[in-house]
């Protein structure tokens, strides 16, 4: 019932309601898109918090920025719609002076009501405040110190409050309540899909842009939705001004320029931290912005933490540094970590979805607490800093801007644009000039990065910027160009020292800051002002110090040749008048002895030794034997000796380079024992000669492996592990693996030892040696198929009884991976453990529980991790698709319906979710209900879940590495095996072979290696029987199962259909498709379609139109 008008006014009289939040409230009601922020609903936190409460929420957005205006517009709109709150205010408010203040307002309008435990009242309200932001901070701070009393009041109370407002006021919320605060964070991840249908509803109703060509409106489409980046209020802006347009060439224009309306609302923010934040707060934030705005790409975390240590008055770094930028921060800055994981994730919110259920036996126990589970504590060393909408850094470099104040007492925020290029610029240079400056190796490493795009704006603005402060840039500048070191440009990222610099675009930026200069004449130094006039006048001089130097380290000090060369090179080019990426090269050989004998240094032993092994890394071998054995002659030492025997391996002529190899390898062990039993010598350089003796015995490995002499293969790589180098060992455990399978002399009982002998060892008490090895196979995401070393670890567990001992070494990674907070590598050992439930155990419902937590995780697209995230996820997604199908095709009527329909939902959403081309390589998972279909006699229903899969695979014989290209022609070959197209399936797999050029110990032609199955061990294997789990080098006779995907050689197919084979993989019941040798070498003949004789290219093309 309604209340009476009389009453109605009276109260009007006390509480003095605004119109304003109905007013906002109606225009968000008519500008709302349906079923934009819809996925709220969804959130865990949201759904925690609501508790299934019906009651509706409350919207208001304070017109005067005061709560106390807030809390009587509330209490009216509750006032109207609660006959029992009704009149209850009628008995308590008389006067406006009742609630006078915020504190009164409070206790008289909501506490003494639904935190009343006298009397029995039902009522409950659920409170929505916008913009708290924007209110102003006193008034704020004290309406979350009365709320609170009744958080932490044991009495349960029967208000719910939501705050929708900027990240900043977090810090606040967290201070007053002194307690975790529930937080959703809308972001671009989130909001895409509610941009996206905000955009596409907005052209439709458009007439200016509905009258542009659809091209032109798909480009205007397309770029509003990904120049948004989640900001609805861009998008917003940019149709007013598209819709002001009356031409499509000024549509366009206006996509990537700033709207208007837009600068005035970034100053707005800037003002909002000026009243807020402190002076030493302040200068931070003026740093932050300052150094985010001049880069050209992220700054890492650990720089910015150096960068404010150093500018610290006190020399200490900003405490919480990562906890600002993600809280109060948080409207200016999106921090990027390499496993995707964003602000949301890492504060818990959505974390049950994230968390491996308590039974699915994937970790023992977690130890973190509570208070963890809220910290970030990301890596600073890969954790990026950017903005977090590009508007707000084209804002900043606006020359024109500066920094914005919000009143005399608040300290200015902002970027002087042109003020901090030139000191950006000079704290880069000094670090690469002096090293040992103020900053460490963080900053120093951005420098290398980033002093050529920082010195573009310098120039750029060069007449407005200080006198002095040019002159310094200049100094510095000479310094490490005049007396160049080549010590300045190492950086702790790479081996080799950063010079990528050398073109004329440099020389042109460096030669104009000069010029600008007077010619360098106020620079005090004579020897430098000489220098800077040669340089003016023979601008390619500025180079000619640092090429000489770089000559130096290759052919005197034996640095590496490759890079050598290639700087040597680009210093030689610059000085003919050419750029570097420009040049048509010489003979390669005649260009690397030209170059080499530019320095004119002797050309004694060490020359021709660094000449040959460039020679050899360039693929010149015969030239590289002649100046290695010119330098045998003049010397002969061990390093030579070395290189010439990786010239003979590549040339096949494999007998001279063992007999090389293992002299090198007697000696190099003679020289660890010296090493070894010398006190004075440092861990280092002992690290370092153990190093070198793993590497030589790893070649040997290798080589034996092409002779076919696995015996000896065996002994040098197991040598190779004894030494427990972190660098080589996981490739030789691997190795070995694959060489033991082979043998076939009781592999898997010493494949066992082998895996518990290397879990004795730990390095550094922090990384245990097998942990090394799972974690290495999983992150060598570049090879085609990484599973097959986790199937050979399972199977050898089961036939030696210790699939208990596996299972615990597993859950053992996961929880140590888990712990140190990275999840993508506990993501990779989890997936591991499930198909060994699945397969091995007979534990399929804790496959399933890991299969759904991985599948339920989601990555930002585009960090270090992405590739890596998404094809561990899709394995995972495609073993649990097909045990969907396998347990349909057990089950009968209403169950099978039921897990057929799970099985078509999941793989629907799992092929409009296709985010890599990679995962292509890893499983297709929407093939399965594809399977089902074709089981069940509709074809056409079938090609339609393949033909994405398909698209995909055929879009690759563009590719330019082959590899890639061999890649999806097998997983294009196996689509086809499995869909039923038996005729494109064969030529396809026929066309997939190894590049290897040995076979059984000697050179082969490629004929001889095509004409019968080829079994190889070498990474260059193009398939692994998923029974015997030997490799292949080609796919001759190979049998590719129609059901399940899995490849099975000729001898254990038979012991499948008879039942002696390993019920691992595949079953009995299955069908498969073999297949015969070519007709020739691929390549040399035409492949038949149909009644056509095609090339490759024609092939492909004839595959796509007709699956298109």
């Amino acid at each position: 019932m309604a209340p009476s008008p009389r009453n109605l006014e009276r109260i009007k009289e006390v509480l003095q309601p605004s119109v304003y939040p109905l007013d906002m409230y109606q225009n968000i009601g008519k500008r709302r898109v349906s079923g934009t922020g819809d996925w709220i609903r969804n959130e865990l936190v949201f759904q925690a918090w609501v508790e299934k409460d019906d009651n509706p929420l409350l919207h208001i957005d304070p017109e005067t920025m005061k709560f106390h205006r807030a809390l009587r517009d509330i209490s009216f709109q509750v006032y109207q719609n609660d006959p029992s709150y009704r009149d209850y205010v009628h008995t308590r408010c008389h006067s406006p002076d009742d609630i006078k203040s915020i504190q009164a307002a409070w206790r008289v309008l909501f506490m003494d009501y639904y935190h009343n435990t006298l009397e029995d009242i039902d009522s409950k309200v659920i409170i929505v405040l916008d913009g708290i932001d924007e209110a102003f901070k006193e008034d704020y701070q004290e309406f979350l110190r009365l709320t609170s009393d009744f958080v932490h009041d044991p009495v349960k109370c029967r208000i719910k409050i939501v705050l929708l407002g900027r990240p900043e006021i977090y810090d606040d919320l967290m201070e007053a309540l002194d307690q975790y605060v529930p937080t959703i964070h809308v972001n671009a991840n989130k909001n895409i899909g509610d941009i996206t249908t905000y955009v596409r509803k907005a052209i439709r109703k458009s007439r200016a842009i509905s009258r542009v060509t659809k091209p032109q409106r798909v480009t205007i489409e397309k770029t509003l939705i990904d120049k948004a980046e989640g900001m609805f209020l861009w998008a917003d802006l940019m149709l007013t001004e598209l819709n002001g347009r009356t031409r499509a060439s000024s549509m366009l224009e206006s996509l990537h320029m700033a709207p208007k309306g837009l600068d005035a609302m970034l100053k707005h923010v800037l003002e909002t931290f000026s009243t807020r934040l402190n002076e030493e707060e302040a200068t931070d934030l003026n740093t932050i912005l300052a150094w985010v705005a001049c880069a050209d790409s992220p700054v890492k975390l650990c720089e910015l933490d150096e960068i404010l240590r150093v500018g610290s008055k006190s020399n200490d770094g900003k405490l919480g540094l990562e906890d600002a930028l993600r809280t109060q921060y948080a409207s200016l800055f999106v921090l990027n970590r390499d496993d995707g994981l964003t602000t949301a994730d890492l504060a818990g919110e959505g974390r049950k979805a994230f968390t491996q259920p308590e039974n699915d036996g994937s970790a023992e126990n977690d130890d973190s607490s509570s208070e963890q589970e809220h910290e970030f504590n990301s890596n600073t060393y890969t954790t990026t800093v950017v903005f977090c909408h590009a508007s707000i850094r084209d804002y900043l470099r606006n020359p024109g801007y500066g920094k914005v104040s919000a009143g005399d007492d608040s300290t200015p925020i902002g970027v002087d644009f042109v003020q901090a290029s030139v000191n950006t610029l000079n704290v880069c240079l000094s670090e690469i000039a002096y090293g040992h400056g103020p900053c460490g190796s963080h900053v120093r490493n951005y420098a290398l990065d980033e002093w050529v795009n920082q010195l573009e704006h310098v120039c750029k603005y060069s007449d407005k910027i200080d006198q002095q402060q040019k002159e310094e840039t200049i100094v510095l500048l000479c310094q490490i160009f005049k007396c160049a070191n080549l010590e300045m440009f190492h950086t702790n990222a790479a081996p080799d020292p950063l010079i990528e610099f050398i073109d004329r675009h440099t020389i042109d930026l460096i030669v104009s800051l000069f010029a600008a200069q007077d010619g360098g004449n106020t620079v005090d130094n004579i020897d430098m002002r000489e220098w800077i006039r040669v340089c003016i006048q023979e601008p390619a001089q500025l180079f000619v110090p640092l090429g000489r130097e770089v000559a130096s380290r290759w052919l005197v000090d034996s640095w590496d040749p490759d890079f050598c060369m290639v700087t040597v090179c680009a210093v030689v080019i610059v000085l003919g008048g050419d750029n570097p990426d420009l040049i048509t090269p010489l003979d390669p050989v005649e260009a690397v002895l030209n170059v080499a004998r530019w320095a004119k240094f002797e050309e004694n032993a060490r020359w021709h030794h660094n000449v040959g092994a460039c020679l050899s890394s360039l693929g010149h071998f015969d030239a590289a034997i002649e100046h290695l054995n010119h330098a045998l002659a003049l010397e002969p030492t061990w390093d030579v000796k070395r290189d010439l025997a990786k010239v003979y391996w590549n040339q096949g002529q494999l007998d001279d380079s063992v007999q090389l190899w293992r002299e090198c390898e007697a000696q190099y062990t003679q020289l660890l024992a010296e090493n070894n039993n010398d006190d004075e010598i440092a861990e280092l350089e002992k690290a370092e000669a153990q190093g070198r003796l793993s590497k030589v015995r790893n070649e040997l490995g290798s080589l034996y492996i092409q002779l076919g002499d696995y015996s000896n293969a065996t002994h040098w790589f197991m040598a190779s592990i004894e030494l427990f180098d972190m660098v080589y060992i996981d490739d030789a455990v691997s190795l070995v693996i694959r060489v033991l399978i082979a043998s076939q002399h009781s592999p898997h009982e010493r494949i066992i030892q082998l895996l518990q002998k290397i879990e004795l060892k730990t390095w550094y008490d922090w990384d245990n040696c097998l942990f090394w090895v799972f974690e290495h196979n999983s992150q060598n995401w570049h090879i085609w198929d990484n599973t097959q070393l986790p199937l050979i670890f399972a199977v050898s567990a089961k036939r030696c009884n210790n699939l208990q001992w596996l299972e615990c070494k597993y859950q053992g990674a996961i929880a140590d991976k888990s712990t140190k907070k990275q999840d993508i590598k506990a993501m990779c050992f989890k997936e591991s453990l499930a198909c060994l439930y699945c397969n091995f155990l007979g534990e399929e419902e804790k496959a399933i529980l890991i299969w759904k937590s991985i599948i339920a995780q989601h990555r930002v697209p585009g960090s270090l991790q992405y590739e890596r995230f998404c094809r561990a996820r899709n394995r995972a997604a495609t073993a649990y698709a097909y045990r969907l199908l396998t347990n349909a095709l057990r089950e009968t009527e209403d169950s099978q319906a039921l897990i057929v329909q799970e099985l078509e939902k999941f793989c629907d959403n799992e092929i409009k979710s296709l985010s890599t081309d990679q995962i292509l390589f890893d499983g297709q998972t929407g093939i399965y209900i594809g399977v089902w279909h074709k089981l069940n006699g509709r074809e056409q229903e079938a090609r339609n879940y393949f033909r994405p899969y398909v698209i995909q695979a055929i879009s690759y014989r563009d590719k330019y590495i082959e590899d890639d290209v061999m890649s999806a022609w097998r997983v294009l070959g196996h689509l086809f095996a499995m869909i039923g197209d038996d005729e494109d399936a064969i030529t396809v797999l026929q066309l997939v072979h190894s590049p290897f050029t040995i076979r059984d110990g000697t050179s082969a032609s490629a004929e001889e290696r095509m004409a019968s199955p080829w079994p190889l061990v070498v990474e260059d294997r193009v398939w692994y029987c998923h029974i015997c789990l030997q490799s292949w080098g080609n796919f001759v006779n190979c049998n590719i199962c129609r059901r399940c995907n899995a490849d099975i050689c000729e001898q254990c197919l038979e012991g499948l259909k008879t039942g002696d084979a390993e019920s691992y993989a595949c079953d009995s019941s299955h069908e498969w498709l073999s297949i015969p040798p070519p007709p020739g070498v691929p390549g040399t003949y035409q492949l038949r379609r149909g009644n056509q004789s095609l090339s490759v290219k024609e092939y492909m093309a004839s595959i796509e139109r007709s699956w298109m």
